[in-house]
This record gives structure tokens, sequence and C-alpha cells, in this order.
């Protein structure tokens, strides 16, 4: 969560300062590049794009090799509720598999994962406008606990196999 909104505050920030519609950089071993605008969308990404939204920016990062991410945001005059309905069908028919939907207030986010990519859609109004952020990225392999915890399952934290 902490991620995107990392890049959507560059996103934001960039796209208000820069002259380009597009800027790339290399920094720590990444090559991130930040689109502004309709050539934030390219036409291979993997999530299906609400119909009619706008695209607002993109932020992609890759590292030589393994690692990739990349966000888009798009805008939409549709209320969240409508939104959210588009995505829990439309991922699912894409055969994208959900990992868990959370809603807090007037935002709900879609946790998924398809082949070897991860996906994530952050659906989020104001009351006037809608911002569906969608971020995709490669499944590297499966997250194991460190082995040095000491792990007891509880009520509170039940065993996960």
């Amino acid at each position: 969560m902490m991620k995107c909104l990392i890049c959507i505050f560059a996103v934001l920030a960039l796209s208000s300062c820069a002259a380009q519609d597009q800027v790339s950089f290399n920094s720590g071993g990444v090559k991130q590049t930040i689109t502004e605008g309709h050539k934030a969308l390219n036409s291979g990404f993997p999530l299906p794009v609400y119909p009619g939204a706008k695209p607002a920016g993109s932020v992609a990062g890759e590292t030589e090799g393994a690692d990739s991410s990349e966000f888009v945001m798009v805008l939409t005059n549709d209320d969240v509720d409508k939104v959210s309905l588009y995505y829990r069908s439309e991922l699912k028919k894409q055969g994208w598999l959900m990992d868990r939907i959370d809603t807090i207030g007037q935002t709900v986010n879609f946790a998924c994962h398809k082949d070897r990519t991860e996906g994530s859609v952050m659906v989020s109004g104001d009351g006037k406008q809608t911002t569906i952020t969608l971020q995709v990225g490669r499944l590297m392999g499966q997250i194991s606990p460190p082995k040095d915890e000491n792990y007891v399952p509880d009520k509170l934290i039940p065993p996960t196999d």
C-alpha cells in the first residue's frame, strides 16, 4: 500500500512540473519511467482498464533481468460502487484469481494474481471523481516466513496451513 501511495505521489508531483510526457531515470539499479496523460496506458497492460476511464499517469520500475512493476492511474466520473462491481466481475472473467478484497470507507482494494503476475486494483472516490490505481508485478516466488520467528497460532492469528 505504501509503494502505491509513493508512486501516486510521484506521478502527481512530476506531472505538474514536467514539460515532457515521459521521464526515465536510473536509481539504485532500477530503471524508473514516469509517464503522464494518455500515453500512460500501454496496450499490453495486463489488468482490465475501466471503460471510458481517462489515464492520468503511470510509474514503471524494472531491474536488470528479474523484478518489475508498473502502476497506472486512471480517472472516471462513475461512482466507487459501479467501478468496484465492474472489477469484481471483469477480473474473474479474465482469469485473475482473487487473493483478497478490502473495503475501507470509499476505497476498495482488489489483490489478485494470474500465472506469474500479481496485481492490485484500488478504487477510491471522493464523491466527485473515482480514481482507479492499477498495479502489476512479476511474481518472484513464494514468500516464506523467517526461520527464526517464534510463531505460535492462536485465536487472533490462526495457522496458515
